[in-house]
């Protein structure tokens, strides 16, 4: 149900896409649509949480507290990038981005679910490893949002633009790579 009016929404916009079309592509009732997310709004929003939860994961899991930063920068920018740059989150960003200035509810929703949350745990990351010596990070707010644009924001604006029509994995993952170490370079605790 909610990949259906996932497609149907990236197609056509929020705006003309309705209940009805949803229940008639996807096979059921509207009122089975209704007892799962109550209206169209909360559909499309559980649709823009459920792909927003894949971006902090690598940071957050329990494993992460006693390994290196530089390992797990590089896992978790691996990780972000897949779910950042998937076909079906640029189309929802762009989607998103389209619709702001009808919708700033949604896309504000969107922002708070997606980039914001990510960019906070991305700080509150730094900020324990600052804390503890192992990084020189005077502004881990400013940082994570630093981090995140070398990360993604080549890859995205070529596919955001339609400048590449899918993902090259390949160069994108050469592309993160390097971003990582230009990071991890600026943020290296001075040992002298």
């Amino acid at each position: 149900m909610a990949k259906v009016a996932r497609d149907l929404f990236v197609a056509h916009g929020f705006a003309a896409v309705s209940i009805d079309e949803i229940a008639r592509r996807a096979r059921v009732s509207k009122p089975t649509i209704y007892a799962h997310f109550g209206d169209k709004e909360r559909l499309f929003l559980h649709i823009l949480e459920t792909a927003c939860a894949r971006l902090i994961a690598p940071l957050v899991s329990e494993d992460a507290r006693g390994r290196p930063i530089a390992e797990i920068l590089r896992n978790h920018a691996h990780h972000y990038s897949r779910a950042v740059l998937a076909p079906e989150v640029v189309a929802l960003h762009r989607l998103c981005v389209g619709e702001a200035q009808r919708f700033p509810t949604i896309s504000r929703r969107y922002f708070e679910q997606g980039p914001e949350m990510a960019h906070k745990a991305l700080a509150a990351f730094l900020q324990e490893r600052a804390d503890a010596g192992e990084i020189d990070c005077p502004d881990c707010d400013l940082a994570a949002w630093h981090y995140a644009s070398l990360v993604i924001a080549t890859a995205r604006t070529r596919l955001l633009f339609r400048v590449d029509d899918t993902p090259q994995w390949q160069e994108i993952d050469r592309m993160v790579a390097s971003a990582v170490e230009l990071f991890l370079r600026g943020i290296a605790a001075d040992t002298r």
